[in-house]
């Protein structure tokens, strides 16, 4: 691996945030116990994608994910 991809990965997983879910997001069907990851996008940094985990590390792209599992 050279510097610049190195360099490339750290500052993405510096970009990458950890948090429970918002009032909104459990609204809308987050359950408590999950966590929401906030990551921007490597083609365009402004758009922010989430991700979101459930207590057993399982992956989600979407609330509606979430609700049809």
């Amino acid at each position: 691996m050279d510097v610049v991809t190195a360099a490339a990965i750290l500052i993405t997983l510096m970009d990458v945030s950890r948090r429970a879910p918002t009032q909104k997001e459990l609204a809308s069907g987050v359950p408590i116990d999950f966590t929401v990851e906030e990551r921007p996008r490597k083609s365009n940094p402004r758009n922010i994608d989430k991700y979101y985990y459930s207590p057993s590390g399982k992956k989600y792209r979407s609330i509606l994910e979430i609700k049809r599992n």
